[in-house]
């Protein structure tokens, strides 16, 4: 053991747990999470809806006898796959347990910092075979995107993704 703890400390990319590195990377992906949820409260607002939160639930909207629970996700460039994943796992919990709050029409939605692609496109079909939707904000600005799934799976709760065009995807 002592000598696994030695070669780890001797890589060249182990910092010793730097915490002001990791403290740079943890409020990093803060504000990303905090712009995420700005967006969708944004979009909730021009809806005339108003999102709720609680300690589990990032977002929750609730239109006549709809709701509609989002994740959001911050992630790195080369790993969007993890938190998607996550994702996925945390919306079909929270279905669960707050299943006698939320109704029969639960709609479910991640909300994460980029696009699904390259090997981690098949990602979007994945979470469309769940029932849960994805939003990714665009390369190259601050708007926000969708599969056609979604679309349809939230547009009548949030009309104004109905006019969201796809945008080119600046890298691979």
């Amino acid at each position: 053991m002592a000598k696994n703890r030695a070669a780890i400390a001797k890589h060249p990319d182990h910092d010793g747990g730097a915490p002001a590195r990791w403290a740079v990377l943890r409020e990093r992906a803060d504000m990303q999470h905090w712009f995420l949820e700005k967006a969708i409260a944004d979009l909730c607002s021009t809806s005339n809806v108003i999102p709720l939160t609680n300690q589990h639930i990032d977002l929750l909207v609730r239109s006549e006898l709809v709701s509609v629970v989002f994740e959001m996700k911050s992630c790195a460039p080369l790993d969007v796959a993890g938190p998607l994943r996550r994702a996925a796992w945390q919306l079909l919990e929270y279905r669960y347990l707050y299943r006698d709050e939320l109704g029969a029409d639960v709609r479910l939605c991640v909300v994460i910092e980029r696009r699904p692609r390259g090997s981690c496109e098949w990602l979007i079909g994945f979470l469309e075979h769940l029932g849960i939707g994805i939003i990714w904000r665009n390369d190259g600005d601050e708007a926000l995107s969708c599969s056609d799934f979604t679309k349809t799976l939230l547009g009548d709760v949030l009309p104004p993704m109905n006019g969201w065009e796809a945008r080119p995807i600046l890298w691979q």
